[in-house]
């Protein structure tokens, strides 16, 4: 019976003793399972953050992105920021979404609008001839005055016409010292315009103190390479004397005979070869690092007045003028143009008066702007010529002329006039300051390329 009870005891010792083994196996193998299971799930969600880092960029057409699921976290930031450096990118939570990582160039652009004030951004929107921001007669050398006017308005450009260069060595120097005093005193380079087109419209080559062979004129052109190669010479010289945009090609198509202001500094009378010679003139500056400009929108070519003395009209319908004059400036985007200047001529049938396309908002914003899907800069014509003089104040002229949609407002008669009107505009809420900066963006874009 002892032996009974003690095989019993010893039976079920053993039982127990084998199931405790078996107990502490099973859990040594969850502890074991577990722990590799933990290290995956982190090292997944590490790789799913790098992941997010690497996929969030700065995308406005994709801006809905789930910032539930995809957070990303950003340390304290410190006390002391550094300025920005070119080349790299840093954290913007302003103005375009949480915690985006934008792009550099957009960053600094973006940064400088925001930091202007409203005078020095309407100033941008300005190219004004050196006389009136230096207020001495036939600027050539007055670096003073220079200095001076830019402080007080730092405009966006200057324009140089055959009286304010004598020679190479003068006009290197001039322009040099201008550009410097610009980066100076508003961090931002200048455009240094001129209308260098060939044939009649020459400020340089006609001078032979610059010793240069003047291009012919534009209508005596007969194949895309020969116009291009004659853009090229243009852009090396102006490129070499300091400028960066040249107020060409004329891209009017000829359609009145009797027209004498355009005539033969057009391409001709077929729209589309002188669409296809606009893009080769355009092709050839830009080789060169020289900005273009197509002029005159819609289209000069249809008149017989002359805007420089007075009113100018054309009866032609929008149709008609789709047909012909639009047809270079309708292509003026996909060839290229960095800018388009709009006359100061009256198209009665497609506006409803005779309100110049200058300060027409159907002209420039409806038509070319939206209809054409031009995003590049668009560029008055002078506004001390005498269509504009004529019947408009210069306060109203410069007012009416951003308010239908121009970037840069090209030599306003009075400059101080025109400065305080547009700020004035804009702070009686006649227009949106957010006007005043998609021209300033657009003109910083351009500036981009160069050096500042």
């Amino acid at each position: 019976m002892k032996n009974t009870m003690r095989k019993i005891v010893t039976r079920i010792f053993k039982t127990i003793l084998f199931l405790g083994v078996i107990t502490a196996m099973l859990a040594g193998i969850a502890v074991f399972i577990n722990k590799y299971s933990i290290k995956d799930r982190i090292v997944a969600s590490y790789e799913r953050v790098q992941q997010m880092e690497s996929d969030v960029f700065f995308d406005e057409k994709n801006n809905q992105t789930d910032h539930e699921e995809k957070q990303i976290v950003i340390s304290e930031a410190s006390s002391e920021v550094d300025e920005p450096v070119y080349g790299e990118t840093e954290i913007i939570q302003e103005d375009f979404g949480p915690n985006i990582t934008v792009p550099e160039d957009l960053d600094m652009i973006e940064e400088k609008i925001h930091s202007m004030t409203l005078h020095e951004k309407v100033c941008q929107m300005i190219v004004a001839w050196p006389e009136q921001v230096s207020n001495i007669n036939k600027t050539q050398t007055d670096e003073e005055g220079m200095l001076e006017g830019l402080k007080k308005y730092p405009v966006g450009g200057i324009i140089y016409f055959g009286d304010n260069l004598v020679d190479p060595s003068q006009t290197k120097n001039m322009i040099a010292n201008t550009q410097k005093i610009s980066l100076e005193t508003s961090g931002i380079p200048l455009f240094i315009c001129v209308d260098e087109e060939g044939g009649n419209t020459l400020r340089i080559a006609s001078n032979p103190s610059f010793g240069l062979k003047p291009t012919p004129a534009m209508e005596t052109m007969s194949s895309k390479k020969e116009v291009k190669n004659a853009a090229r010479e243009i852009g090396r010289y102006l490129k070499e004397l300091g400028f960066n945009f040249d107020f060409a090609p004329d891209a009017d198509v000829i359609t009145n005979p009797l027209n004498q202001i355009i005539a033969s500094r057009s391409f001709g009378t077929d729209p589309k070869r002188v669409s296809k010679f606009s893009k080769a003139y355009s092709d050839g500056l830009h080789d060169e690092g020289i900005l273009s400009s197509y002029k005159h929108f819609p289209g000069h070519g249809s008149t017989e007045g002359d805007t420089h003395e007075g009113f100018a009209y054309t009866n032609r319908s929008l149709d008609e003028l789709m047909q012909s004059e639009l047809i270079p400036f309708k292509d003026a985007m996909k060839a290229g143009a960095d800018s388009v200047m709009v006359a100061h001529i009256s198209v009665p049938n497609v506006i409803g008066d005779n309100t110049p396309c200058t300060l027409s908002e159907k002209m420039i914003t409806d038509i070319l702007r939206n209809q054409f899907g031009f995003e590049g800069l668009i560029v008055t014509d002078a506004l001390n010529m005498k269509a504009i003089t004529k019947n408009y104040t210069p306060k109203d002229a410069a007012v009416m002329t951003v308010k239908a949609g121009a970037d840069i407002v090209l030599m306003p008669l009075e400059l101080e006039t025109a400065i305080e009107a547009i700020k004035a505009a804009v702070l009686n809420g006649e227009i949106a300051e957010e006007r005043i900066d998609a021209s300033v963006r657009r003109i910083l874009e351009k500036k981009k390329g160069l050096e500042w």
